[in-house]
């Protein structure tokens, strides 16, 4: 089974499962650390608990994800909620007539997305994100780190790229991107018995490189 028709068949099973009614950590954590932010996109938005919250604090939501399953569901279940928009998303998607790129003041969010890649893809993704901020714009992740691999979960079926946070810092600096924040640990992101050891970035984007 690939990636995509896990999900549906996840999500399929489980989105009316979880409880919708608070946000993750990591949203409370990127809405206290974001000033004059009018656009926000998050990428692998699940059953839309994040972009739900976001939608509050922000004047446009943009919440990607993979699964056509849960993508349906989110659009039946917050279609009153007129800054929230969801949208079908691979790493191939064309973004250059997206509204989004005219967007000013706008930041990134990933929570758990970049574990649920390939290294390929990982690569990509970070590729995206740079061309999609303009400076002094952020990026938001958090993913679980090689040190979360033998640890209790709740869920243990998922595939699970368990990350080296240096693999991250490389192409940062490879894609004119930098962190302005880094934390790695537990307690950031705990769900009952499973207290995932997560890296945390504040990620900006630099001037636009010059060429020789």
């Amino acid at each position: 089974m690939n990636k995509n028709k896990y999900w549906d068949f996840f999500y399929k099973k489980q989105v009316n499962k979880i409880n919708l009614n608070y946000p993750s950590q990591f949203a409370t954590f990127t809405v206290g650390e974001t000033e004059n932010v009018t656009t926000l996109l998050e990428f692998g938005c699940g059953n839309g608990r994040d972009a739900l919250f976001f939608s509050h604090h922000f004047r446009k939501v943009y919440a990607f994800d993979g699964s056509n399953e849960v993508i349906n569901k989110n659009k039946k279940l917050y279609s009153k909620i007129k800054n929230l928009k969801f949208s079908k998303f691979n790493l191939n998607n064309e973004f250059n007539n997206y509204p989004i790129l005219s967007c000013k003041k706008k930041t990134i969010y990933a929570r758990f997305f970049l574990h649920a890649l390939t290294n390929i893809e990982i690569k990509s993704f970070i590729s995206l994100c740079s061309d999609l901020l303009n400076k002094d714009e952020r990026l938001y992740i958090e993913y679980r780190t090689e040190k979360d691999k033998k640890r209790n979960k709740e869920t243990q079926k998922h595939y699970r790229n368990y990350i080296n946070p240096n693999l991250i810092n490389k192409l940062l600096k490879k894609f004119n991107l930098k962190n302005v924040y880094f934390v790695k640990g537990l307690g950031f992101a705990k769900y009952k018995n499973d207290d995932a050891f997560v890296a945390r970035h504040i990620i900006e984007k630099l001037d636009v490189q010059k060429k020789n």
